[in-house]
């Protein structure tokens, strides 16, 4: 079995990827603050008995908090943010950038893994 995933977050018509530097990423950060977006992570499964093959993209809506500048450099501070989509880490949040969200917790910190363990008993009945 092999599986593939990534994850980019999309607000309004823009995609964030993972910052460059520390700049992008307070840039990033800023422009999501005290708005809706959506994480997206696409997913693949495949299968080499049988050459099987299952993908999907799986959806969560993250609301921020607000933040001012100062909260802002704290954050950037205690943790990295240069290898993640959107340039934060919910794994590492604590309350500090997210205030709520819609759909799977998992998706967000970048592996739907509710889903992916569905999608494998269904098309790939046995492998787990």
């Amino acid at each position: 079995m092999v599986l593939g995933a990534d994850t980019v977050v999309a607000l309004a018509n823009q995609t964030l990827g993972k910052p460059r530097d520390l700049v992008e990423a307070r840039a990033m950060l800023e422009s999501l603050c005290g708005r809706v977006h959506e994480v997206l992570t696409g997913v693949c499964l495949w299968h080499r008995s049988g050459e099987k093959m299952c993908r999907f993209v799986e959806s969560t809506r993250v609301k921020f908090r607000p933040l001012d500048a100062v909260n802002l450099d704290a954050y950037l501070a205690q943790v990295h943010t240069l290898d993640k989509a959107g340039a934060y880490a919910a794994q590492e949040d604590e309350g500090r950038l997210i205030e709520c969200l819609e759909g799977s917790l998992s998706n967000v910190i970048g592996l739907p893994i509710e889903r992916v363990l569905a999608t494998l008993d269904e098309h790939f009945p046995g492998i787990r």
